[in-house]
């Protein structure tokens, strides 16, 4: 799929979109504006390649490249985040920015490269993150986590590389942070 401005626009709830292709959208490759699941086991790129906008539950298997131009995966306004990443994203910007109301969840056993942060991750509820893999910011964090409300627990048996800053940031509000 290669439109001028979006890839995919999904409204519906519910969808499941599965990639072994290419897609990609000048603006955003495949964007959600309800529930649903993306499973990529192909390339998705653009200037924000994935978009979980104002969702409530999004899930996210990525196997493939996820090649963003400002962010890799973009989720905000929405409640819950389920990712994990077996591939690639990477981008100009983040490799993966989140603002939610709720938890995000993220397994990552491949790279996540973002030339500011790799993952840049603020919710209301609890932040997990398991990394057997390899995160990098090029010139900022990371990781970057922020929880107003919840706990955040960051489990690495990988590489975690903020090479202009810190490797990782974690700040709790009201809650626990633990670092394994």
């Amino acid at each position: 799929v290669t439109p001028v401005g979006l890839g995919i626009l999904l409204t519906t709830p519910s969808y499941t979109v599965t990639n072994g292709g290419s897609i990609f959208g000048a603006v955003l490759g495949v964007t959600y504006l309800s529930n649903g699941m993306l499973m990529n086991y192909g390339t998705i790129s653009g200037l924000i390649p994935v978009a979980f906008l104002g969702v409530e539950d999004a899930v996210v298997d990525n196997r493939g490249d996820i090649v963003g131009n400002t962010n890799g995966v973009l989720c905000v306004g929405g409640a819950n985040v389920s990712f994990a990443n077996t591939g690639r994203i990477s981008s100009g910007g983040h490799g993966i920015y989140s603002d939610i109301a709720g938890e995000f969840w993220l397994d990552n056993r491949g790279d996540i490269i973002g030339d500011l942060m790799g993952v840049n991750l603020s919710a209301s509820g609890n932040i997990d993150i398991f990394n057997g893999g390899s995160i990098t910011g090029t010139t900022e964090y990371g990781i970057y986590t922020e929880s107003h409300g919840g706990n955040i627990s960051i489990t690495n048996t990988g590489t975690i590389t903020g090479i202009g800053s810190v490797g990782i940031y974690g700040n709790s509000l009201d809650g626990n942070m633990a670092l394994h």
